[in-house]
């Protein structure tokens, strides 16, 4: 793709993809190969939010690297695009020391999560939310259309500038109904990371674990889905693909309720960002 230099200083900082629309200013060569990939894959999921940028060149995806508060968050998405002459721009940035040191899948499951933002925003703002939304069955579903009632309800009633997390945790409620079509995506692009169909890292467990831990863990659907020991397994996996720590313990509870200790480690592998190529 053609490299684009976007604050003018003769240097080349990013790299366009000019036919869907998608910017990516990320400095970390082999972090950025895997976030084109969440996009560039052949997955339902990712190729029906490939296909909105594809067809709307009014809307525009910046992936961006960037250190930002608090240092626990790994990604945040812009909850209202930034428009100008008719174009309008969709924010991601995705934390640096995520993006150094953590596994590629990881970094992969946060882009993921991340470009599902995106694409809510987008069709919140082109009005295509209910009837033409990523859920089929979006105008019989009472969980969507709460969904946009109550994010058109804060657009109404609250300062853009200061709704951005509460934002998010009514689009996280709903997006719990993709996570089977999350794990399906993570898998295709740990294919294309060089990952085989029967190796650890695209067990469904794993890649279940790896969605549903950082924001989804935040959510009614995650206590109601798994019990303690679930939820440990789940934040605790994630905790190691993000330090990429060679043993994280944690503990867990056996049949009697007594403490039982367990280990997780990284199952992906570290990125490396001075490979080349990458993959």
């Amino acid at each position: 793709s053609p490299v684009i230099d976007n604050d003018n200083d003769g240097q080349p900082d990013g790299e366009v993809d000019w036919v869907n629309k998608i910017n990516y200013f990320i400095d970390q060569k082999c972090a950025k190969e895997v976030v084109k990939k969440v996009v560039n894959n052949s997955s339902p999921l990712s190729q029906v939010i490939l296909e909105y940028f594809n067809q709307d060149k009014n809307y525009i995806i910046n992936y961006s690297n960037a250190t930002f508060a608090p240092s626990s968050a790994l990604g945040r998405t812009t909850p209202i695009s930034s428009c100008s002459g008719g174009v309008c721009t969709i924010e991601i940035d995705l934390q640096n020391q995520m993006l150094n040191q953590s596994t590629d899948m990881l970094i992969a499951s946060v882009a993921l999560h991340e470009t599902v933002h995106a694409a809510l925003v987008y069709l919140f703002e082109t009005s295509q939310f209910i009837n033409e939304g990523l859920d089929p069955n979006a105008t019989s579903n009472p969980t969507y259309i709460s969904l946009v009632v109550a994010y058109i309800d804060f657009l109404v009633t609250n300062n853009p500038e200061n709704y951005q997390g509460s934002a998010n945790e009514l689009q996280h409620q709903y997006m719990t109904v993709f996570v089977n079509d999350m794990v399906n995506s993570l898998k295709t692009i740990g294919l294309s990371l060089g990952y085989h169909n029967s190796s650890s890292q695209l067990e469904n467990d794993y890649l279940n674990a790896l969605v549903w831990s950082g924001s989804f863990e935040e959510t009614s659907a995650f206590g109601t889905n798994f019990d303690f020991n679930q939820q440990q397994y789940i934040h605790y996996t994630g905790v190691a693909e993000i330090t990429n720590s060679p043993s994280v313990p944690y503990e867990t509870l056996d049949g009697n309720n007594n403490v039982v200790y367990k280990i997780a480690q990284p199952v992906a592998n570290q990125i490396n960002n001075s490979n080349d190529p990458c993959y």
